[in-house]
């Protein structure tokens, strides 16, 4: 099994020091894992605060980037828009 060299909190130290070296090293092996695909959605809200269909994570970081959408939360992932939409025509005013 493979030895990480990391920093912890002494409160997450405390949990990790209980376990077995083997538990130890699963924990810390499939939290330091790399993630691929399978993100969580981003929750959107409007500006009245209702919910809205939920977008990909890079979606939100596009929208928040044009300043079309600010971040609430990040977890869970929440952006609101900051302008109204027209419902006819799909573009902001």
């Amino acid at each position: 099994m493979p030895r990480y060299l990391i920093t912890v909190p002494a409160a997450v130290w405390s949990v990790l020091a209980a376990l077995s070296d083997a538990e130890r090293d699963r924990v810390l092996a499939s939290a330091l894992a790399p993630r691929h695909g399978g993100t969580d959605p981003v929750q959107v809200r409007d500006l009245d605060e209702h919910s809205l269909a939920p977008c990909s994570p890079a979606r939100a970081r596009q929208l928040v980037r044009r300043g079309t959408a600010q971040w609430v939360s990040y977890t869970p992932p929440v952006i609101r828009l900051t302008r109204r939409q027209s419902p006819h025509s799909g573009e902001a005013r």
